[in-house]
């Protein structure tokens, strides 16, 4: 999930939990991976049609995607393969929840379109 534009109006809520889990020394990968989990509950919750559940994971979601960063430097952790994973998971998350969410309420092709469109950006970079 991309939430680039909207960091410095996030940052009074993800910052204080990032530095939260940077104090309890939880490791970046592992939180980029609690991401992936709620990204892909995310995806299911949406693909059954439980719109709210399925919009509450995916902010879980992006919470723990900009909070790793945040450990990552606070603890001295940040490495070549945590900022991969994180760009993977980024990707992976994006591209299930697009997926999930066309595929239930429109037709296969949409989420074709949707999902190729959003990963466009990256290539474009």
């Amino acid at each position: 999930m991309n939430l680039t534009g909207k960091r410095e109006i996030l940052k009074k809520i993800y910052e204080p939990f990032g530095l939260s889990l940077a104090y309890l020394n939880i490791p970046p990968n592992a939180i980029t991976l609690l991401s992936i989990i709620a990204g892909t509950l995310s995806a299911y919750a949406f693909y059954t049609h439980h719109i709210l559940t399925g919009a509450t994971l995916l902010v879980i979601s992006g919470l723990l995607d900009l909070a790793d960063g945040i450990v990552a430097r606070q603890n001295d952790k940040a490495t070549k393969f945590g900022a991969v994973l994180d760009w993977l998971a980024d990707k992976f998350v994006d591209g299930l929840v697009l997926g999930a969410v066309a595929v239930a309420f429109t037709n296969p092709w949409i989420a074709i379109w949707l999902i190729t469109v959003n990963m466009l950006h990256t290539f474009v970079k």
